[in-house]
């Protein structure tokens, strides 16, 4: 069971400068820090260690990437996009926030893993909360203020509001 999911977890693998292993110790300081599982079983990430088989989130990194040490090596074993209330995103899920539809998407670079919600389609949000197309006549409320007949338009980076 442990050598699958070793084997499962080296096809997530990302390496990433502030995860790294241990270098061997000592006798004595081995059996106080890895008990029964050796030198380098451990991980250590900004400086904590990390037990063998724990899981953890790296503290400079999203919420959505979780990892699990694995003698002395960290694996990616969940991957998602954070929304805008700090909810996770599975790669490939779709949500919608304030009337604008995003899907979580992986793109590597250079060997390195980004994950980043995509806009897929955007309505403009009305003072209610309902979503309107660009176009449409609805209320929309500014710092307080309840506005009428406005009209929205959408770029490829923000929703402007207009009202008369």
């Amino acid at each position: 069971m442990l050598l699958r999911l070793f084997l499962q977890s080296l096809i997530l693998v990302a390496i990433i400068g502030s995860i790294h292993c241990l270098p061997g110790w000592h006798r004595r300081s081995t059996e106080l820090m890895y008990g029964h599982y050796g030198p380098g079983s451990h991980c250590e990430v900004n400086g904590d260690l990390i037990a063998h088989s724990h899981t953890f989130v790296d503290p400079t990194m999203s919420k959505c990437l979780q990892y699990q040490c694995i003698f002395g090596t960290s694996f990616i074993i969940s991957e998602a996009c954070e929304d805008g209330s700090h909810q996770c995103h599975a790669v490939g899920d779709e949500w919608e926030e304030k009337c604008v539809t995003y899907t979580c998407t992986k793109t590597t670079i250079d060997g390195y893993n980004y994950f980043q919600p995509i806009v897929r389609n955007a309505k403009c949000q009305g003072a209610e909360g309902s979503c309107h197309e660009p176009g449409d006549l609805f209320s929309y409320r500014l710092h307080g203020r309840l506005l009428h007949n406005c009209k929205c338009n959408i770029t490829d980076n923000s929703i402007l509001y207009r009202c008369i």
